[in-house]
């Protein structure tokens, strides 16, 4: 087991993490803010409260459901 050749490569891997580290970095700090109004599919689901804790939808097809079958 060379350890000094697997060294090499650990600060080489390291490097290159850093390096695309730094690229992301940069292109975050160059992306501006959204501007404007959010989407109105976005603000649709923000106001049905989004997903409850089984990562369904709240708002979803129960609701639907229930609605019709009291329509009966």
């Amino acid at each position: 087991m060379n350890l000094e050749k697997i060294l090499g490569e650990l600060r080489d891997e390291r490097r290159r993490i850093d390096e695309a580290i730094s690229a992301l970095e940069r292109m975050s700090a160059e992306r501006p803010g959204r501007r404007g109004r959010p989407p109105r599919w976005l603000q649709q689901h923000k106001q049905k409260g989004g997903h409850d804790a089984n990562g369904t939808d709240q708002g979803g097809r129960e609701g639907v459901r229930s609605r019709a079958e009291s329509a009966l």
